[in-house]
């Protein structure tokens, strides 16, 4: 079965649902290819890391080590280099690469941790902001 045939399908199967059902099954199609089809800028990341967490620019940039203002340069980190290296994303907050690759990697850590709620439900604050319009 070629592509065209499968979403004509997959249409026609929409279809066939309650118009609330309908919304939210085109809802979560559209966020599925806009998820993966585009590339928040560094400077989103940045706004919606900075939103989510209360930690300004100045601090991201900062050398404190107050869990806080860590856990947002983890989020950053986490989720600029999703799309960007580790170079540009250190740029934006006065951080080299090496640091950006820890707080990367501190970051997946703790989003393995079902305990760390708090952390997590930032991380899926941001995630929201960047990838859905």
């Amino acid at each position: 079965m070629d592509l065209k045939t499968e979403a004509i399908n997959i249409a026609n199967q929409i279809l066939l649902h309650e118009p609330e059902e309908r919304n939210e099954i085109l809802r979560i199609i559209h966020n599925a290819l806009t998820r993966s089809t585009l590339k928040p800028s560094l400077e989103n990341i940045l706004s919606a890391t900075m939103f989510t967490t209360g930690v300004n620019l100045n601090q991201l940039k900062g050398k404190s080590h107050k869990i806080d203002v860590c856990n947002a340069k983890r989020l950053y980190c986490y989720f600029g280099t999703r799309h960007y290296s580790l170079e540009d994303v250190g740029l934006q907050i006065n951080h080299d690469h090496a640091t950006v690759l820890f707080h990367k990697r501190k970051a997946m850590c703790y989003l393995s941790i079902p305990s760390e709620k708090d952390f997590n439900n930032k991380a899926a604050e941001i995630e929201r902001l960047i990838y859905v319009k």
